[in-house]
């Protein structure tokens, strides 16, 4: 069984569920907008919203919105949205737009035109994985989305350096040998 109220309940203090399979159920009509409302006196805070049109809302009027993983009570920060915007995975300081922390550089701070920051206290990778027949890399854009790039064949196994929207450069894996202005470099 269960309590249905038709129009709003007040509760002052704690609400505490006991079985198996506690459920809190906010319904609304079929174009409604069901919202879970955090206050604090009569100041209201935060909100989890679902939107008609298939969007859920995670809403801090007051802050950052933080993720916390863990184990009863050791529970940590592993993820932070600021209200600037910027997401930090691993910091609760993101200083860019996503900013992935491992550990402490040591260096100086993120360049402000920067939007990615990888940052650790060792080496640091960025890794694309792809399958054995397939190419990955680093495009640069700006009319033209891959004007410059540094890709790899997986394929052929080259690495091949592209500017003004050409390959200029190329590293043949198999023999070392590099081309510049052929892809196909006898020595």
């Amino acid at each position: 069984g269960g309590i249905s109220f038709t129009d709003g309940v007040n509760i002052t203090g704690s609400i505490t569920a006991s079985g198996i399979d506690n459920l809190l159920y906010l319904q609304s009509g079929a174009t409604g907008t069901p919202t879970l409302r955090f206050e604090q006196g009569t100041t209201r805070r935060a909100f989890l919203r679902y939107q008609n049109a298939g969007q859920f809302d995670i809403i801090n009027e007051y802050g950052d919105v933080t993720f916390w993983t863990g184990t009863s009570g050791s529970e940590s920060q592993k993820m932070t949205v600021k209200q600037s915007g910027n997401v930090g995975i691993g910091t609760t300081s993101p200083e860019v737009n996503l900013h992935v922390f491992k550990g402490e550089s040591g260096g100086a701070a993120a360049n402000t035109d920067s939007s990615l920051v990888l940052e650790n206290d060792s080496h640091t990778y960025v890794q694309f994985l792809t399958p054995t027949n397939k190419e990955s890399g680093l495009l640069f854009g700006d009319n033209d989305n891959d004007n410059g790039a540094l890709t790899y064949s997986h394929n052929t196994n080259n690495m091949t350096f592209r500017a003004a929207g050409a390959n200029r450069m190329t590293l043949v894996g198999s023999t070392g040998n590099v081309g510049i202005g052929t892809t196909s470099p006898s020595a």
